[in-house]
């Protein structure tokens, strides 16, 4: 996996809604049959031109929209932009810590945790020979680390 192209808009955004452009439609929205047959939506962005970055597993149903859903109201719904839990992405970034390992091996990194003053800290690796890429992010939890360090990657 290439790390991602990481415009203004997305630098202050959880990394598990980062976007890029379509690679099936290169970000037209829609693929061309000739003539004949016309155009028809890309099938793999839905006809927006972008797709996540990541896979599916970094994001989780928003909890206000399995509410809605288990209310009876339609499944397709999605949450409005003033949601307090995703901000009208409808997913919630992943808390579970093992699908940020695997992101970060998808992209070629291994981290290797360890805790300096209270906080966790990652030193990056790349390669089969582990050379060390440099520092990676921190936080107060393992989770925070890992996304900060999947941030940082995404600039590189």
């Amino acid at each position: 996996m290439v790390a991602p192209e990481v415009t203004p808009e997305t630098q202050q955004e959880h990394p598990a809604h980062w976007k890029k452009k379509c690679p099936d439609c290169s970000g037209a929205g829609h693929i061309s049959y000739g003539k004949t047959y016309g155009s028809f939506p890309c099938p793999s962005c839905g006809g927006s031109g972008e797709v996540f970055v990541f896979p599916r597993e970094v994001r989780e149903k928003c909890p206000r929209r399995v509410m809605m859903e288990d209310a009876g109201y339609d499944p397709g719904r999605r949450c409005p932009p003033g949601c307090i839990h995703c901000h009208g992405h409808s997913t919630v970034p992943s808390e579970d810590v093992d699908v940020w390992w695997v992101v970060l091996d998808g992209l070629g990194f291994e981290a290797r945790p360890h805790r300096r003053l209270g906080k966790w800290e990652m030193s990056l690796y790349v390669g089969e020979i582990s050379t060390y890429w440099g520092d990676g992010g921190e936080g107060e939890t393992l989770l925070e680390a890992l996304i900060e360090t999947v941030k940082k990657v995404g600039r590189a």
